[in-house]
């Protein structure tokens, strides 16, 4: 691309993001999305393949997305464009197998929960397989007895999903099942793990299924404990996994394609491109797609992220260049930044009324702001997933990090926080019977907690400001 001269509509490109990006972004959750707004990162091309069986990926990542676009068949023929090798077109039959929505495809946590009393969790999940590929099965209805009848009657089964086999080879068609939300299965770890267990099990059994497939999206920590990853040939799943990961370039490929299809502000922001490069990108069905050297060359990125930002997040350069600093300050301590969050801080930096800049559409001091309000959202995310975390970092507000570890322990013992989670009825950390060294593992494990030298902990933006600590020379948290 060869960069030109450029006229920038600001207030245009300000409606092109607070237009285009929700109010609370839903990109990665349960919502189905408009297809224009659909982006495909080069490392998910592996994941969304039919004999993909296990994706893992953080909260906010993208696993609850793509198990919703997988079902919806008009997004499939969007996706079959960039995966031709994947066979994901309209041959492939997609099912939810488990997720956040309820389904009379799948049994609920409660039922599940029964179910587990009494049978084990490879035999669950291979008749929520059954009975969505399977046509000539007992006229059962019930849960407990559709499970109680495959648990009994091994050979039949085989002989059914076989046949369910070679139905859809001959049609030339595939079956693939989707298992989202897994740690909404149950409440206590030792029946979620089992759960989890049966069903990595249940993907080995699958490999060898010509026509039927099943694929998982899972969280990574939960593939930490060896409860659930140590049963026979388990490597042949886990070596198979395709991690849902952003890279930078992505993130801002991701949000070319939401400002250039706004409902307002998009023929300005195009207009830019444009302006800026040779290639302003492509429309088809009304859909517009960013040019592939805005898609992966941040040379690229970087000029028209300046254009909208300016090129420093202070009055010189010694602050920092807002196309780095962004995605910077909003990864965990596992480096890895949630495209959830990054399209929520810059939501809310196109939004501040307060701080504006001449000829630019985001103020360095709005993207702070921005910072700020994805911090607190990740926080809420975070609670959500994992309670016990609003517990263990509640007597930390206030306190300048990096610190020594044991300046957090003494908080913890003044604040009984062990005690305090380990009194919670379920979801604690599998970790926490070792006490506080095993809280600062599992603390570390998510991405909350990044381990330094001298047993020096740190705590990176995008959970430091939510959570109300402070670090010299930083950004302050939120109130």
């Amino acid at each position: 691309m060869t960069a030109k001269k450029i006229s920038v509509d600001p207030e245009s490109l300000r409606e092109a993001i607070t237009t285009s990006i929700p109010s609370q972004t839903t990109q990665f959750g349960n919502d189905l999305i408009d297809r224009r707004f659909l982006y495909l990162p080069r490392a998910h091309l592996g994941a969304l393949d039919v004999n993909c069986m296990l994706v893992v990926g953080i909260r906010g990542a993208g696993k609850s997305f793509w198990w919703n676009a997988l079902q919806s068949a008009p997004h499939r023929q969007l996706l079959a464009r960039s995966l031709q090798k994947a066979e994901i077109d309209d041959k492939t039959d997609v099912s939810a197998g488990f997720g956040n929505t309820p389904s009379s495809f799948y049994p609920n946590r409660d039922v599940l929960t029964t179910l587990l009393a009494k049978h084990k969790a490879r035999h669950i999940w291979l008749t929520v397989v059954l009975w969505q590929c399977c046509s000539a099965l007992p006229a059962l209805t019930k849960w407990a007895e559709r499970v109680a009848w495959v648990t009994e009657n091994p050979e039949e089964v085989a002989q059914q999903l076989s046949q369910a086999n070679n139905d859809l080879v001959k049609s030339g068609r595939k079956r693939l099942i989707l298992f989202d939300a897994l740690d909404r299965t149950a409440d206590e770890w030792d029946k979620l793990s089992t759960l989890l267990r049966g069903l990595l099990e249940l993907l080995l059994d699958l490999r060898s299924s010509p026509a039927i497939r099943a694929k998982a999206f899972v969280r990574p920590d939960m593939l930490e404990a060896s409860e659930i990853t140590s049963f026979r040939d388990s490597s042949k799943v886990l070596s198979s996994r395709v991690d849902l990961r952003w890279v930078r370039a992505d993130l801002y490929g991701l949000l070319w394609q939401y400002m250039g299809n706004a409902a307002h502000g998009a023929t300005e922001f195009r207009a830019l491109i444009s302006d800026l490069f040779d290639d302003g990108g492509t429309e088809k069905a009304g859909i517009w797609t960013p040019p592939k050297e805005l898609r992966r060359e941040e040379s690229s990125q970087r000029i028209l992220f300046d254009a909208i930002a300016g090129k420093w997040m202070g009055r010189d350069r010694r602050r920092g260049f807002p196309y780095t600093w962004l995605p910077n300050h909003l990864a965990d301590a596992l480096d890895q930044t949630s495209p959830r969050s990054f399209l929520a801080a810059l939501r809310a930096a196109a939004s501040d009324e307060r701080h504006r800049a001449k000829g630019l559409a985001l103020h360095y001091e709005a993207i702070k702001r921005g910072v700020q309000a994805a911090s607190k959202i990740r926080v809420d995310e975070i609670g959500e997933d994992f309670p016990w975390t609003l517990l263990a970092m509640k007597p930390l507000e206030k306190l300048v990090i990096p610190c020594h570890q044991a300046m957090i322990g003494v908080r913890w013992k003044k604040a009984d926080v062990v005690d305090q989670i380990r009194a919670q009825k379920d979801r604690k950390p599998r970790q926490l019977p070792r006490g506080e060294a095993g809280l600062f593992e599992a603390l570390a494990e998510i991405g909350l907690f990044k381990p330094m030298s001298e047993d020096r902990i740190n705590v990176p933006d995008v959970y430091r400001l939510g959570f109300g600590l402070r670090r010299r020379g930083g950004l302050s948290p939120v109130k």
